[in-house]
């Protein structure tokens, strides 16, 4: 075996180890191999990837703990927060499995113990468009530790990302950006001790103030869309009741031009019936002619047959007077 197909063997198991949730031959490669954390399939699956998908929290946290990409995308643009919240959704919503459910969702708030974002736009979109009711109250039950000191410096930088045009967040979603504006807000505040530096201070509350402006905009924009939307509606209904109106207009029009059609054809059909009186009249003279015409030809036959009986009577009467005189003359 080449040195090429024993790497690629070693990828394999370990890939198949962490979906599998065989932590310990995941230890095991990692420590002879520490670079297969970042080994990937065909699609760009990480190990990570693989043990969210599967549901394996001892994977999850194994990796984790050796430094896991948490921000690698696969080839759909997931990366692990975007794939742990729409597989924890899709559980919740479909299985029966409690054990299943309740990984997915420890596995959730172990990505935001290590500081995934699920506001933070990837490739896909946004991880928060994919979550649920039970979903989108895991991540506001645990905003503080996505939300810790250590990663609010780009987190307040990037909260803005989801305001947009481009994206129309469900209510619940709205609640949860508004909560964390105001945990923002909240934190952009000085504390008494210690003081934070002007710089900082100035900062955070440019950020805050950038994402309630943003925000501000985007609720404008929700309700000039909705504005928008029953406009839209109004004026398809009004078009559909102008297509009905056309429609009866049109089927009241073609009704009398039926009517007019059967009237012309009752006109047509009543003087057609005087030439075919006519011509009956006609033909009943026609067939009185013919009777008659039989009838004399028939009385015709008749006399000449009468005629012809007379005159073989009067032949035989002469001829029998014929006789008669030669009997006596020969007397």
């Amino acid at each position: 075996m080449t040195e090429k197909q024993r790497a690629n063997e070693q990828i394999k198991q370990f890939l198949m180890a962490a979906k599998s949730g065989d932590v310990n031959t995941l230890e095991t490669l990692l420590a002879a191999n520490p670079q297969l954390i970042g080994k990937c399939d065909k699609e760009l699956n990480t190990g990570l990837h693989l043990a969210i998908a599967q549901f394996q929290k001892g994977s999850v946290v194994c990796l984790i703990a050796k430094n896991a990409d948490l921000k690698a995308a696969n080839k759909n643009g997931r990366n692990p927060i975007m794939l742990s919240i729409e597989s924890t959704s899709s559980v919740d919503e479909s299985s029966m499995d409690d054990d299943m459910v309740t990984s997915a969702e420890e596995i959730l708030v172990l990505l935001l113990d290590a500081g995934c974002s699920p506001i933070v736009k990837t490739g896909a979109g946004y991880p928060i468009q994919f979550a649920n009711q039970r979903v989108l109250h895991i991540l506001l039950e645990n905003k503080d530790k996505w939300l810790r000191g250590e990663i609010r410096s780009h987190v307040v930088s990037e909260i803005v990302a989801p305001i947009d045009a481009a994206w129309t967040p469900c209510d619940d979603q709205l609640t949860l950006i508004q909560l964390i504006a105001n945990a923002v807000e909240k934190d952009a505040q000085p504390e008494p001790e210690p003081q934070p530096t002007p710089q900082r201070a100035s900062s955070s509350s440019s950020s805050s103030s950038a994402f309630g402006e943003a925000s501000q905009r985007h609720l404008q924009t929700q309700r000039l869309r909705e504005r928008e939307r029953e406009h839209m509606l109004l004026l398809e209904q009004q078009r559909q009741q102008e297509d009905e109106r056309r429609n009866l207009v049109s089927m009241q029009e073609m009704q009398q031009l039926q009517q007019q059609q059967q009237q012309g054809q009752e006109q047509e059909q009543e003087q057609g019936q005087q030439p075919n009186y006519q011509v009956e009249q006609a033909m009943d003279y026609m067939e009185d002619v013919d009777t008659g015409f039989r009838k004399a030809t028939t009385q015709l036959a008749s006399k000449n047959a009468s005629n012809k009986r007379s005159e073989m009577q009067l032949m035989s009467a002469q001829a029998m007077a014929a006789r008669d005189k030669r009997i006596r003359k020969n007397r």
